[in-house]
């Protein structure tokens, strides 16, 4: 079976009490293409690192600050608020639209083989 750390190559914590400036090390998270999984605890099983999101972008740094804040815009009334709930992200840098494609089928058919 594949594991997350063969999956991704980096791991990050992600505070979320801290405001959004301090909720995780931003200097560590490239403005690259990647493909990232954030997680967090699952209430139903208890299992503290459950995945949530699964996606490819083409720069990390902009999609994780815009996933992890706290308010969500207007427009969108529905959306989770990623940054209080999850506890960790983890990320794989792609170079081209085909390693994003790779990567996160290869994520997908691992985290959730049910769906």
């Amino acid at each position: 079976m594949t594991t997350i750390e063969n999956l991704f190559e980096h791991s990050a914590p992600i505070d979320g009490t801290a405001p959004i400036d301090s909720r995780m090390d931003w200097k560590q998270v490239p403005a690259k293409a990647a493909v990232y999984l954030i997680m967090g605890p699952d209430s139903a099983t208890g299992n503290p690192d459950h995945p949530f999101l699964l996606a490819t972008v083409g720069n990390l740094r902009a999609a994780l600050q815009r996933r992890l804040a706290d308010d969500p815009p207007e427009l969108l009334t529905k959306r989770i608020q990623y940054g209080k709930v999850c506890t960790r992200v983890h990320w794989r840098i792609v170079h081209s639209p085909f390693a994003a494609n790779f990567h996160y089928w290869a994520a997908a058919r691992s985290l959730f083989p049910d769906s």
